[in-house]
């Protein structure tokens, strides 16, 4: 028997007095999402969420055919999104990983749960993967929730998420439960700037990994020193003694990369504080570029450091014996 006007009034009403367990439910299992998804490394948020009694006024009326009122002894089941948590992850290639670490946690914590990939049919590329998991494993211990509730976990990517929420106000808000002429068009429209944007972002997480990639590998020589302050100088020529620089540099950090190098300049004095330096001590300017990079960085080591590294060379270059002579000085304004 179809459920009537009261019997929706009932659930509904049975359901806002325990919709703050269900509250209490979708938060712990963001917690338990964030800490699978985590150990991947990979480009995400959470999103979690407890179902609003008008959503599920408007679920119920819509299948009321499907359910009767025996069905609800208990709210969940049949009810399976009362709690719910969204992964959203930047790039489509991280959704299978993902999908397989909370498959494996699921499992390895004895929950009953089904997961399924939906995708939509109409040709406007909707995908995510869906699991129905019930709460009778060890990962989940929620205060007024039963071990035989079911909550809903989805996994996808952030332009699926938008295409979804957009789709749901269409299909689930409105009567017809279909596009009209206006909306059909704007759906393909925004159908082809979800594709473009979802393949430049895969672009640019590419690209940025392999120059986060390129930042953390040694800086083996000179040559490679020099073009790495090129470019950090937008290109501008530099001159000095790069040779004695590198050599210099990895002496004293450990490792030398353009990460650390970056954090090193971040931290140390600014290009104009450490030419007026070099016009004050190196009059002559024969430490030139490759000087004013040795003001620029001093801040960061202490005589303590610079002072055994230099003085165990045998024949230190100039740019040795400069950097040595601005670290004490330095030093010894400080103690004045």
């Amino acid at each position: 028997m179809a459920l009537n006007e009261e019997d929706i009034l009932l659930i509904c009403g049975r359901y806002e007095e325990a919709r703050t367990s269900y509250e209490r439910l979708s938060s712990a299992i963001h917690t338990v999402l964030a800490q699978v998804v985590a150990t991947l490394a990979v480009r995400h948020m959470i999103t979690h969420r407890a179902k609003g009694q008008s959503s599920l006024d408007r679920k119920l009326r819509k299948d009321k055919d499907k359910y009767s009122a025996e069905d609800f002894l208990k709210l969940s089941p049949p009810i399976k999104d009362l709690a719910a948590a969204r992964v959203l992850l930047y790039l489509e290639a991280d959704i299978q990983p993902v999908v397989a670490a909370l498959t494996a946690y699921f499992q390895e914590k004895d929950h009953t749960f089904t997961p399924s990939h939906k995708q939509a049919t109409d040709g406007y590329g909707y995908s995510a993967w869906h699991f129905h998991v019930q709460c009778d494993g060890s990962a989940l211990s929620v205060a007024g929730i039963d071990p035989a509730t079911v909550f809903e976990v989805q996994v996808c990517t952030l332009s699926a998420h938008i295409w979804n929420e957009l789709e749901h106000d269409i299909i689930y808000k409105q009567p017809s439960g279909k596009p009209d002429a206006a909306q059909q068009e704007l759906l393909v429209a925004l159908h082809e700037a979800l594709g473009l944007s979802s393949r430049t972002a895969n672009r640019l997480m590419i690209h940025t990994g392999k120059l986060i990639s390129k930042n953390t590998e040694p800086i083996v020589d000179a040559e490679s020193l020099r073009f790495s302050l090129c470019s950090r100088n937008e290109g501008r020529q530099l001159r000095g003694d790069f040779q004695a620089l590198f050599e210099l540099l990895l002496g004293l950090m450990d490792p030398l990369t353009n990460a650390t190098l970056h954090d090193c300049f971040e931290t140390g004095r600014t290009e104009k504080e450490a030419r007026e330096l070099l016009k004050t001590y190196d009059q002559d300017g024969a430490q030139d570029d490759a000087g004013c990079i040795v003001l620029q960085l001093l801040p960061r080591f202490s005589l303590t450091i610079i002072e055994p590294f230099v003085n165990s060379r045998p024949n230190p270059p100039s740019l040795f014996r400069f950097a040595l002579r601005m670290a004490t000085t330095m030093s010894k304004e400080k103690l004045s």
